[in-house]
């Protein structure tokens, strides 16, 4: 792939290290093979290849009952309402 999209150097040699010039020619052949485009219908070929839906699976586990009722549950008891202040300081300054 690398020789393909001639990507085998970091650059132009003898100049100063920037890889703007390398990213816009990446993005240029990324473009031209049409690498990201959308195609309507296509599958991946093997399971591997799909990405998981994180999102969906952690919005599944955030309505389960379970969740719920532990959040819940560990944020019912009983708090004090109770106030014990240490002074700061003695009154003398310190």
């Amino acid at each position: 792939m690398e020789r393909e999209f001639n990507t085998l150097t970091r650059g132009s040699s003898h100049t100063s290290p920037s890889a703007n010039a390398d990213i816009r020619m990446l993005e240029a052949l990324y473009r031209e093979a049409g690498l990201h485009e959308l195609i309507p219908g296509r599958k991946p070929r093997v399971r591997k290849d799909k990405a998981t839906d994180t999102i969906t699976k952690g919005v599944v586990k955030l309505h389960s009952k379970w969740v719920m009722k532990h959040w819940q549950d560990s944020r019912q008891f009983e708090r004090s309402q109770e106030e014990d202040w240490e002074p700061l300081s003695d009154g003398n300054g310190e």
